[in-house]
């Protein structure tokens, strides 16, 4: 039997009552089979919802077959506000989609939960799930060039844009540039050690620039814009 804790992102109807869930756990992903999920008198009711954090209890292989689980935390001020529960969703679809990748899951992973913690209980909990994806660009190889021109290493007359990697010289800059005060956060969030709150944040014009270099990096980058976005775009106003 195995024991684990994860974050349910995705769940699938299984036959007329059991669910398929797929979670995110210190392992990477794993497809996980919860029988009679789907009965009001079963006790994975409430444990088997999208965006809880639960300890598992399984056996099997492939598609494990849950035995037991324990609630650790269902969100619920992130559940309770449309925009906050949004951004959960953004962030599920995002793990989702790259979760199969080779990089370090476990400590991904406790970035996650963290993650998780700030659009829980911090106000400005838009700078926190900007600053996962940028760092989650770091462990998909597509980070951007925060220090030189990404194409020729060049220090000297560079403006940030998506097309071009990060930084660039005017003889490798395609695309539009973003503005300086939000290369400055981009760099800012990308860099930032989550031990401690950020102390300052951007501006409200600015979060909304970053929000749609994040959009259109992970578009050019990585083709992937998840639905989430789009209903977000229309919380948001961008």
């Amino acid at each position: 039997m195995a024991s684990f804790e994860a974050l349910i992102l995705k769940q699938i109807p299984f036959k007329e009552s059991s669910k398929i869930l797929h979670v995110y756990t210190a392992e990477g992903m794993k497809s996980l089979l919860v029988h009679g999920a789907k009965k009001l008198g079963s006790p994975y009711l409430s444990a088997s919802e999208n965006l809880n954090l639960v300890v598992f209890h399984a056996v099997g292989k492939e598609i494990l077959t849950v035995t037991d689980a324990d609630l650790a935390d269902g969100y619920p001020a992130i559940k309770a506000d449309l925009v906050r529960l949004t951004c959960a969703q953004h962030l599920a679809e995002l793990v989702h989609g790259f979760g199969e990748g080779d990089y370090d899951h476990a400590k991904f992973f406790a970035f996650v939960k963290k993650i998780m913690a700030r659009l829980a209980a911090d106000d400005h909990y838009l700078d926190y799930l900007h600053m996962l994806e940028l760092k989650y660009l770091h462990l998909l190889g597509v980070a951007p060039a925060f220090s030189a021109c990404a194409a020729c290493g060049r220090t000297d007359g560079l403006t940030f844009r998506v097309r071009s990697g990060g930084l660039a010289c005017p003889d490798h800059a395609e695309g539009p540039a973003a503005s300086d005060e939000a290369f400055r956060w981009l760099r800012t969030l990308y860099l930032f050690d989550l031990r401690e709150p950020l102390a300052d944040h951007p501006s409200e014009a600015v979060t909304a620039e970053i929000r749609r270099v994040l959009d259109d990096w992970y578009a050019y980058h990585l083709n992937f814009r998840s639905k989430s976005r789009s209903v977000l775009s229309g919380l948001l106003g961008y």
